[in-house]
């Protein structure tokens, strides 16, 4: 016997047993990776404004993008593509900084690859997403963009936009 069939034949574990540790494993340990990167938030309404997150960005809709903003609050904004001065910032202001930003841009994919599943102690909850789009016919660009999110009353909502650079 050569020292590959000894190391292999000693590595093998009889099949009855590797069916017994995997029974003894907690459920979260066996469970595959979801299709979805993006998961399931623990609150639906997390869940709702990331997903009109998602939507407004790949289709390009301002109005369903500013659906997630305050109504009482101003929404602090440190984002190159709006292409303004990092400040705070009312809805209605908000609102035409993405017109302008859709109008300019066209989204190739975007994807929140880090959700915001539960809320922080502090009550707010982020989700990171990567946008990729084009501006006129040139190559895609690339853009990491975090959403700081917090309650207005039962709502969630996006209360900081801010580019990682």
């Amino acid at each position: 016997m050569n020292r590959s069939e000894t190391v292999s034949s000693h590595s093998r574990l009889p099949a009855g047993l590797v069916i017994v540790i995997a029974m003894a494993l907690p459920p979260c340990l066996l469970a595959t990776p979801s299709a979805d990167p993006e998961g399931q938030a623990t609150e639906p309404g997390l869940q709702f404004v990331q997903a009109e997150l998602k939507d407004s960005f790949t289709s390009g809709d301002p109005e369903r993008l500013a659906g997630t903003l305050p109504q009482r609050l101003k929404t602090y904004a440190s984002c190159r593509e709006l292409e303004v001065g990092d400040g705070y910032y009312g809805s209605d202001q908000m609102r035409l900084f993405f017109r302008r930003m859709f109008r300019q841009r066209q989204t190739v994919r975007f994807v929140i690859s880090e959700p915001a599943l539960t809320p922080r102690p502090d009550g707010r909850a982020v989700a990171i997403a990567d946008w990729s789009y084009r501006e006129g016919g040139a190559a895609p660009k690339e853009s990491r963009i975090s959403f700081m999110l917090a309650r207005e009353g039962p709502d969630w909502r996006v209360r900081e936009i801010r580019d990682l650079k």
